[in-house]
Parts: structure tokens; sequence; C-alpha cells
């Protein structure tokens, strides 16, 4: 947790703006710097100036009014948690605002200080643990998704070999049976094409041996200039074994 915690605070009653600075300035573990805005627009305004650790919402304002204050404003800052404080006792709005993302649902005059610091806190330290587990699965998923496409790239390899190794066959043969023939020039091309095929074959079947670097923002690339030469080391050993 932060020394310090910036929150903004979206009321519009001036009466519950007092109350809910009672209650923060009541934190004495963690200090809370607090801005407040009396609209939605003007809370939008303040959060594109300044960035914010949690903000406190209320769904009664003068120009938004329900859940649709939650839904609209976590689709301009989804990444900084939400915690609704509002007059509503509406347990069913509440189990919808969590379940769209909102970290708690908090009653006005059912709140007591110590309550509304410690949901705060927790607010801050579930989100972020959100954030390292979505972070984590979609890590997770980029790595299935090139494992598939590296053993795809395997298996369509050794299913080229296969009819390509035909193609060296027969257009050698017919390259050895004569020199007089008149379509030798059309073979040479062909045989041509055929190892330039051949070496894209190969490198298909390299990327199986992939190794990863680093790159900008936590991203791991295919390096695929140390996989070719982890392949052609392996190549190597395994022809001197032989």
């Amino acid at each position: 947790m932060k020394t310090k915690i910036k929150l903004l605070l979206i009321e519009d009653n001036p009466g519950d703006v007092r109350l809910v600075q009672e209650s923060l300035s009541a934190s004495k573990s963690t200090p809370i710097e607090w801005v407040f805005a009396d609209h939605l627009e003007d809370a939008i305004k303040k959060f594109q100036q300044t960035p914010f650790d949690i903000v406190l919402l209320d769904l009664s304002l003068p120009d938004s009014q329900g859940l649709h204050t939650f839904l609209k404003f976590q689709d301009l800052v989804p990444k900084v948690p939400i915690v609704i404080l509002t007059s509503t006792n509406d347990e069913l709005m509440a189990l919808e605002a969590v379940q769209k993302g909102a970290q708690d649902y908090l009653v006005k005059g059912q709140t007591p200080s110590d309550l509304l610091i410690r949901a705060i806190r927790y607010a801050i330290e579930r989100h972020q643990l959100q954030q390292k587990l979505a972070e984590a699965q979609h890590q997770l998923v980029d790595a299935e998704r090139l494992r598939v496409l590296i053993e795809t790239a395997g298996a369509a390899a050794h299913e080229i070999n296969q009819p390509l190794t035909a193609v060296f066959g027969h257009v050698e043969l017919m390259l050895s049976s004569t020199h007089q023939n008149p379509f030798r020039q059309d073979l040479q091309f062909v045989y041509d094409a055929a190892k330039r095929i051949q070496e894209i074959v190969k490198s298909m079947g390299d990327i199986q041996h992939y190794q990863t670097k680093h790159y900008i923002g936590n991203v791991n690339i295919v390096d695929f200039q140390a996989s070719s030469a982890t392949t052609s080391k392996i190549d190597h050993t395994s022809g001197a074994s032989q």
C-alpha cells in the first residue's frame, strides 16, 4: 500500500461531503489526500488532470443517476478501483454493481469511519491483485497461442517435406537422364524453387526449438536467430554422435 492515498470523491451533497471528510481525516495508518467533484462531468475533468488511486462515487448526481453513473465512469477509468457510497439501499443494485466491477457498495448513514477507511484500503489492494491476475492470465493465453502456432508450424513442415522429397527425386532423375532434355532449363527452375521451399520448411521446423527474448512492455518475443543457432547445434551434435 502506498504511504498516501489520493482519492476522488464524487458527491453533490455538501452535508455528505463533510461527513466523508471527517471519516477520511480519522485515518491514522494511511493518510488520505482527497478532492471532490459535485458533477460527473466535473469528476471526469479532474481525473483527466490528476491521477487518483481510488474513486468514492455517489450514484445520484445532478447530471447522472443510478447504476449508469458507475458504468459511465468505469468505462473512462477501468484501471482505477471504484467504491460506491450512496443513499440507495438496494441489494439487487449493489449485487449488480459488484458483478460489473465495483469494489464495494456502501450505504450512507450505515458506514462508520473505520469501515469506510477499511473499505478504501481493501478496494485498492483487491484491485491491484485483480490487475496482476488479469495480466498473468493474459500472458498464459499468449504463451498457449504461441505454443499452438509453433506446433502447427512443425507439423506443417513435416507434412510438406514428404511430397517435397518426391519432387526432388523425380526432378533429379529427369535432370540426370540426359543432357539433351529440351525441358532441362524448366526442370532446373523447378529444382531451384524446390530448394527454396526446402529452406523455408526447415525454418518452420526450427521454430519448434524456439527461444524468447525480453522486449518493451514486459513482452517476450521469439528470438529466431537464437532459435536457429540452437537448432544448428542440436543437428551438429546429432550428426557427430552417429
